[in-house]
C-alpha cells in the first residue's frame, strides 16, 4: 500500500519510519528547505518509475493508494498519471476513482496541500499546531510530537459506536476528512480548501459491474482473496478468480461464524490460520503496541493475524468491505429502528453533532433504513476501510475493496437494497447452494479485557464497552 511522512520543519524530525518502511519495499526522502518527505513504494500496478517521478519541478508530492481509472496510454502506472496532474495543478478529483491519500509541496510559494479519497478508503492524520506533520500511518507523528493521549477519547468512543470522527485517540492529532483538499502554509494553518464531489450514477447490474473491474483491481504481484463461507467475501473471490493465486480464511476456535465446511467453495489454494482466545488477544496486543493505533473494530484484529500469515509473498488481498452497508446486510435494516452504528450513548436519538459532521443530506433520506445505510456508509465504512489498510500494511500487503469502487459506492440503483438480495443471487448461481444464515469472521472482542486484567467478566456481545476499555488500556502502556 505504500506510505509516506511529510513535515514543514524538518528541525522537529524524531522518528525512525519505521512504520513507513513496513509498508513497502522501497524507500527515500527528499529535503526542501524547510521540509522534509519520506515515502515508501510497494509497487503493484504497473513499473515504479523511480523516485524522481514525485518531483513535478515546482511541485513535490507523496502518494499512497490507487487510482483505478488513471489512463494506460502515455503512463507506466497511476503515479505517472498524477504527477503529470499535479504539474497542471488541476486539483479537480471528482472524476478520480480510487483510494488515496496524496500531499503536494509547492517549492515556491511554500504550501503544502493534503487531499483523501471521498470514500475514506485511506488513512490520512495529521498535525497542525505552528507546523504541518501529517501521515498515512500514525506513528511516526506522535513520536515526532510527543503527544500524549486524549483523556476523553475514551469517552467519545463509548458514544459512538466503533468511531470518533475526526480525533484521535492522541492530543493534537486529527484525521483529515475524507473528501476535502486543503492547503495550508508552513505554520499549518489552513489557506484553502475544496470539496471533492463524485458524480452518481444508476445501474443495478452488479453482476456486470463487479466483472468490469476485475482488471482495475488486480496486480501483476501475488493476489488474495478471502475466504469466510459467506457471501460477500466468497461472490468476490468467485467472480475475480482469474486473477487470484490464493485465498485465506480464519478460524477462531469455539467462537467462529466462517463455515465449517469451506472446503466445498473450491478456493484453492486455500491457507487456514487457526487461533484460540489467548493468540488472538496477543494479536490484538501487539497490534497496538506496533501501530499506536486504536482497533476501532476487531477486524483490524482479523486482517492483521491475516496480513502476518500471508507475507511475505502476498502483496494485494481483496476484501469485501462495504457490501453490507451498500446492499443492506445488517438486520437492523430490516426494522423501522435507528442503526446501532448511529445511535448515541442512550440509544434513542441521533447526535446533533453527528448529524452536522457526517450526515448533512439527512433531509434528502426518504425512511429510516435509508438514513441507516447513509449513516454507515460515511461513518462506520471508512473505518472498517482503514482498518484493513493498516493491519495489512503493516506486512507490506495492500488492501483492496472493489464493493467501494465508485461504480458501486455512488450508484442510486442500490439505495433501497435491504438483505443483500442481488449478492445472494450471485452467490447461488456460482456455487449452486444456498450461503449459510450467519458467516463472517468473529474476534474474542471482550475476553481481551479478561486477557490483560487477569478477570473473568462474563461476555455480553451485545455491549463492546470492555472491549474499548481494554484497547485504551493497552494504548496507555505504549
Amino acid at each position: 500500500m505504500c506510505g509516506f511522512f511529510g513535515i514543514s520543519d524538518r528541525s522537529l524530525i524524531d522518528t525512525d519510519f519505521s512504520d513507513i518502511d513496513e509498508r513497502g519495499e522501497i524507500s527515500f526522502s527528499a529535503t526542501f528547505n524547510p521540509s522534509f518527505f519520506y515515502q515508501s513504494i510497494l509497487p503493484v500496478t504497473g513499473k515504479f518509475p523511480g523516485p524522481q517521478v514525485f518531483d513535478t519541478g515546482d511541485y513535490y508530492f507523496t502518494y499512497v493508494g490507487e487510482i483505478y481509472n488513471a489512463p494506460t496510454k502515455g503512463f507506466a502506472n497511476d503515479t505517472e498519471w498524477l504527477a503529470e496532474k499535479i504539474r497542471r495543478q488541476d486539483y479537480n478529483f471528482d472524476e478520480v476513482n480510487g483510494q488515496y491519500a496524496i500531499s503536494v509541496y509547492d517549492k515556491k510559494n511554500l504550501t503544502i496541500t493534503l487531499i483523501r479519497d471521498p470514500i475514506g478508503q485511506v488513512p490520512l492524520f495529521y498535525y497542525n499546531k505552528n507546523c504541518l506533520i501529517y501521515s498515512n500511518t500514525i506513528k511516526s507523528i506522535a513520536t515526532t510530537v510527543k503527544t500524549k493521549l486524549d483523556k476523553n477519547f475514551l469517552k467519545r468512543w463509548h458514544q459512538t459506536r466503533h468511531y470518533t470522527f475526526d480525533k484521535t485517540h492522541y492530543r493534537d492529532i486529527k484525521l483529515f476528512p475524507k473528501g476535502l483538499i486543503i492547503t495550508y502554509n508552513m505554520r499549518g494553518r489552513a489557506l484553502k480548501s475544496r470539496v471533492i464531489k463524485p458524480k452518481h450514477v444508476y445501474d443495478g447490474n452488479i453482476l456486470q459491474l463487479l466483472k468490469n473491474m476485475q482488471r482495475s483491481y488486480s496486480s501483476h504481484r501475488v493476489n488474495c482473496g478471502i475466504v469466510s463461507g459467506g457471501v460477500d467475501s466468497s461472490v468476490m473471490s468467485a467472480l475475480f478468480k482469474d486473477s487470484l493465486d490464493c485465498y485465506v480464511t480464519t478460524i477462531n476456535e469455539d467462537k467462529c461464524w466462517a463455515s465449517t465446511d469451506i472446503k466445498k467453495y473450491g478456493f484453492e489454494p486455500r491457507v487456514e490460520i487457526k487461533n484460540d482466545e489467548k493468540q488472538w488477544c496477543e494479536a490484538a496486543i501487539e497490534y497496538i503496541q506496533k501501530s499506536y493505533m486504536i482497533p476501532y473494530t476487531w477486524s483490524y484484529v482479523g486482517y492483521y493475524i491475516m496480513g502476518k500469515a500471508m507475507s511475505p509473498h502476498v502483496k494485494v488481498m481483496l476484501t469485501g468491505e462495504g457490501a453490507d452497508e451498500i446492499f443492506g446486510g445488517y438486520d437492523l435494516y430490516k426494522d423501522n429502528k435507528l442503526s446501532k452504528y448511529s445511535r448515541v450513548a442512550d440509544g434513542k436519538i441521533l447526535n446533533a453533532k453527528y448529524k452536522h459532521q457526517v450526515a448533512k443530506q439527512i433531509s434528502k433520506i426518504n425512511n429510516v433504513t435509508q438514513t441507516n445505510k447513509y449513516l454507515d456508509q460515511r461513518s462506520f465504512l471508512p473505518c472498517a476501510a482503514i482498518g484493513a489498510n493498516l493491519a495489512l500494511g503493516m506486512s507490506c500487503i495492500e488492501s483492496r475493496n472493489p464493493f467501494l469502487d465508485h461504480t458501486i459506492f455512488y450508484n442510486d440503483a442500490f439505495v433501497n437494497d435491504i438483505g443483500k438480495e442481488k449478492l445472494v443471487e450471485i452467490f447461488k448461481k456460482e456455487f449452486k447452494f444456498a450461503p449459510p444464515k450467519k458467516q463472517g469472521f468473529s474476534g474474542y472482542m471482550n475476553e481481551l479485557y479478561n486477557h490483560i486484567n487477569n478477570t473473568n467478566i462474563a461476555n455480553d456481545s451485545k455491549d463492546i464497552s470492555l472491549w474499548k476499555d481494554a484497547c485504551y488500556q493497552i494504548m496507555e502502556a505504549v
